[in-house]
């Protein structure tokens, strides 16, 4: 399920995305999901919970800084293991640790988000080209670095007192800006 947002779109913290001229697409984070699984699955790699609740949270981020528009209308949350988007950790979380099995994946059609949203997949698939074979500690160590959005909503903004402290859009798109732009700067994602 997409949403489709021609005008506006407030994030967590009340501010404002406006869109101008055409509508802009934000998708559903389940449906992220799944689509990171079957590209995951095409190039060999197999996911657990955690892997995808990162790599999600990654494209994201990426998606912010590239596109100026969010990649999912769900909220990021700051978690103890990290950015957490809930909908996909209650969809997958049965899997515990282990990997998600996409044996029944074949029947998820990727030409869909191809003819919508080509900009959308290549994130995807750039996200696990770059960290799809990352090991889940390596994907928490990188998402809890000191000035990632992470840290600053749950050190910072004392989200670690707080149940399900929401992550700022805003502030994810300007550190991933710093990620793409000035990678020596920056100390995690």
């Amino acid at each position: 399920m997409s949403l489709d947002i021609k005008t506006v779109k407030y994030d967590n913290e009340g501010n404002l995305w406006v869109c101008y001229g055409q509508g802009f697409r934000m998708y559903d984070a389940v449906e992220i999901a799944w689509v990171m699984l079957k590209v995951a699955k095409d190039k060999g790699i197999q996911l657990s919970n955690l892997q995808l609740q990162k790599l999600v949270y990654i494209a994201h981020g990426y998606f912010l800084a590239w596109k100026d528009k969010p990649l999912i209308a769900d909220d990021v949350e700051a978690w103890k293991y990290g950015p957490v988007i809930s909908s996909i950790y209650q969809t997958f979380k049965t899997y515990g640790s282990s990997k998600i099995p996409t044996e029944s994946i074949e029947d998820l059609k990727l030409e869909d988000l191809e003819d919508e949203d080509k900009d959308a997949l290549e994130c995807i698939e750039g996200i696990l080209e770059m960290y799809g074979k990352d090991r889940p500690e390596s994907l928490i160590a990188i998402t809890h670095q000191a000035d990632s959005p992470w840290y600053d909503t749950w050190e910072r903004k004392n989200g670690k007192n707080k149940l399900f402290a929401k992550m700022d859009n805003d502030y994810i798109r300007k550190h991933y800006l710093r990620v793409m732009n000035d990678p020596e700067s920056v100390g995690g994602l």
